[in-house]
């Protein structure tokens, strides 16, 4: 890495994700799941990467999480306009850079009823996730 040359630097904290493509489930054996582009085509090496993990004893449910998983891989490259076979390691940075700090709604789903964050369960003692 030549330290004399900068880095470009992307704001990613007000990224807004493009919403193309999607995961969907087949009826193959080899690839039950498959990681589609905004036209509806299957993405290759999202399939053969799939396909590899399936191969490795891999469950199918672990194949789907890692295709939705790809597919916001994909999602983020065409939100900043990079397409996937020039994405570099900035672009990588910048994604996981995105993902901590995009609104994740699956972290904000608390019953009304749930514990306060942070408390100490009454039966175990132990204390309940802090929030975020």
């Amino acid at each position: 890495m030549d330290h004399g040359v900068g880095i470009p630097e992307r704001e990613v904290s007000g990224l807004v994700m493009t919403r193309v493509g999607g995961v969907e489930a087949t009826t193959a054996a080899t690839l039950p799941w498959v990681v589609l582009d905004g036209a509806g085509r299957p993405i290759t090496p999202a399939s053969e990467f799939l396909r590899e993990l399936l191969a490795c004893g891999n469950t199918p449910a672990s194949c789907r999480s890692y295709a939705f998983d790809l597919l916001r891989w994909f999602r983020f490259l065409a939100s900043v306009d990079v397409e996937w076979s020039r994405a570099k390691r900035v672009d990588v940075r910048d994604f996981v850079l995105w993902l901590r700090t995009c609104l994740n709604p699956a972290r904000d789903k608390r019953h009304p009823d749930a514990p306060v964050p942070g408390s100490l369960n009454a039966r175990t003692g132990k204390p309940y996730l802090k929030s975020g």
